[in-house]
């Protein structure tokens, strides 16, 4: 992936940003470059050491027998901001155990312009539901979601094409036995895809004037779903599956 620089965090800025999120408990990605292989974790603590400065995340089995040679021990780290901004930095591999790996506190971090959207896979049951003017009214089976969009499968194709607007649209999300309903006033048509191998339209919607309470809300819901994966994450496959198990 390349990475288009919006800011360069250097100084004290790299230490607020990474404390901020400590504190928030969201995990980030954590990659191996030059490799397929990459996993959700949390940063723990930052750590003085002499007159370095060093980061523990969360281990995972078999970690160290994916590591390239000694001189390449290095992962990259992305992870979205308090105001949503892509962030990314690379650092060196120090140590590792089953339960954390110690790396270098980075220099810099680089900021990305455009905002950063933790996409969900949706389970089962998960709807998307809206207008069309001079039709009936649109129920279509949910493939992923995130804050910032949703893509959808139609079986009929619909009268839609990229920058077509949509109003008062919700989601109908699965949630602890009960149903989490998510507002959308207004969406952009991004993306029109035709029928895959299930026979079914792919559309992908961009939300628009997401009111603030309801993008609280969809934001915790998102989390959630990012600590519940995390925690399930961490029971951990046996040793000689990890390759599978940190597929990207």
């Amino acid at each position: 992936m390349e990475f288009q620089l919006g800011e360069i965090i250097s100084g004290l800025k790299v230490r607020r940003s990474l404390q901020s999120l400590i504190a928030s408990h969201h995990p980030c990605r954590v990659k191996i470059p030059n490799t397929p292989f990459s996993w959700e974790a949390r940063i723990t603590e930052i750590r003085e050491e002499g007159n370095c400065s060093y980061l523990f995340i969360d281990g995972v089995r078999g970690f160290e027998q994916t590591l390239p040679p000694l001189q390449e021990r290095k992962v990259t780290l992305e992870y979205a901001d308090a105001q949503i901004f892509f962030c990314h930095f690379h650092t060196g591999v120090v140590d590792a155990s089953p339960q954390s790996i110690w790396v270098e506190c980075p220099e810099v971090i680089y900021r990305m312009q455009r905002r950063a959207y933790h996409r969900v896979k949706a389970t089962g049951g998960t709807e998307i539901i809206f207008p069309l003017e001079g039709e009936a009214e649109v129920r279509a089976r949910v493939r992923d979601y995130s804050l910032g969009g949703v893509a959808f499968f139609a079986e009929a194709d619909l009268p839609l094409k990229p920058n077509d607007h949509l109003k008062e649209l919700f989601l109908r999300i699965p949630e602890e036995g009960d149903w989490f309903r998510v507002e959308i006033p207004l969406a952009i048509v991004r993306r029109v895809e035709p029928p895959g191998q299930n026979g079914m339209n792919l559309y992908a919607l961009e939300f628009l004037n997401l009111e603030g309470t309801m993008r609280k809300r969809f934001s915790q819901h998102i989390a959630e779903i990012q600590r519940h994966l995390l925690r399930k994450f961490k029971k951990g496959s046996p040793a000689a599956e990890l390759s599978e198990s940190l597929r990207a």
